[in-house]
């Protein structure tokens, strides 16, 4: 924390203090300093260096050049009345919940922002704000958090966009803001989506969001409350693995497929029946390692789904995750 900053005989000084309330700075104007700490000085600063070097209460003083040599961040409080309205939420990670996000952010903590902007110029700020609650926490500092803002009307997402409206880049502090500028009047909808390098342990975090026009945020809802997961092999000679779904109701159904990185995967969703009149979709061009196909309203059926790889002739294990609104039926016909 920063307690004072003070320009006096030609010197630009800042008192700090340590949130830890012990372990101070070791350089110049630190209590062991003898060259620089004047009588002068420190009459002038009500500064005591013996009492200083009796106890460590973790408040110190430091010149700039050494603020901007060695301290990689400095946060500045703004004005509170900027933003006329705040809200605080507070969520974890578990240790697995979240994976390397470059091709899949299905499992990312995300959120549905609606700004209903009642000038033409709105602007919201979103801080993500991880706990910090052991001291090797704070001085290895490893963990790398961001914030990714996409326009996709609040909805989960489970690829990475083409665009974002705000693109995080990940950082090691424990603080990341985000800022919205400039919104245009009207009503707009966001998917907020937290993101870090890896999941290895549980961590906590606070989002706080300050807007100059009424919000709302909460997470974002699932409405797939029915899953299971099959896994496969894709294996050169043999069929192509194929699977069935059956749906007792007219049901949203999400298929998404794992297999490895260095292979660009898709899948398909046809009518048993073969009707050229039925349901056929597919996920689209390829995608490495992961791809999703989500299909709304399907009748009532059965439905044959088959995972595939681009290329001919390649090899390995893959995981077929289906998910619905409504209870079903999901088996192997050819692995």
């Amino acid at each position: 924390a920063v307690l004072q900053v003070i320009s006096i005989q030609g010197l630009k000084l800042l008192q700090l203090k340590n949130p830890w309330s012990e372990k101070r700075w070791k350089g110049n104007f630190s209590e062991n300093d003898t060259v620089h700490w004047t009588p002068e000085l420190q009459k002038a600063l009500n500064y005591d260096r013996s009492l200083a070097l009796q106890v460590d209460n973790g408040v110190f003083w430091i010149d700039w050049t050494a603020v901007c040599r060695f301290y990689e961040t400095l946060y500045i409080n703004w004005k509170p009345d900027i933003f006329r309205f705040k809200y605080t939420y507070h969520d974890f990670w578990k240790p697995g919940m979240v994976e390397k996000d470059l091709y899949n952010i299905s499992n990312n903590p995300q959120y549905t922002l609606r700004i209903n902007c009642t000038e033409q110029n709105c602007t919201v700020w979103l801080l993500l704000s991880r706990h910090i609650t052991t001291k090797s926490d704070f001085a290895n500092n490893e963990k790398f958090i961001t914030l990714h803002i996409a326009s996709s009307n609040g909805k989960r997402l489970y690829l990475p966009p083409r665009e974002y409206v705000h693109q995080g880049i990940k950082i090691n502090t424990p603080h990341y803001l985000a800022k919205l500028n400039g919104i245009p009047r009207g009503s707009h909808t966001y998917t907020v989506i937290v993101s870090q390098l890896d999941s290895l342990s549980t961590i906590y975090y606070t989002m706080k969001i300050y807007s100059t026009s009424e919000f709302s945020f909460h997470p974002v809802p699932n409405i797939y409350q029915h899953t299971k997961e099959l896994k496969g092999q894709w294996i050169t000679g043999r069929s192509k693995p194929t699977f069935k779904i059956t749906l007792p109701s007219p049901s949203s159904v999400l298929l998404q497929l794992k297999g490895p990185r260095k292979y660009y995967v898709w899948v398909a969703i046809r009518s048993s029946s073969g009707d050229l009149g039925g349901l056929q979709r597919d996920s689209g061009p390829a995608r490495p390692g992961f791809t999703v196909l989500e299909v709304p309203n399907v009748p009532t059926g059965e439905y044959v789904i088959t995972p595939a790889t681009y290329g001919d002739n390649q090899e390995g294990p893959f995981f077929l995750t289906a998910s619905s609104d409504n209870v079903f039926n999901f088996e192997t016909v050819h692995s």
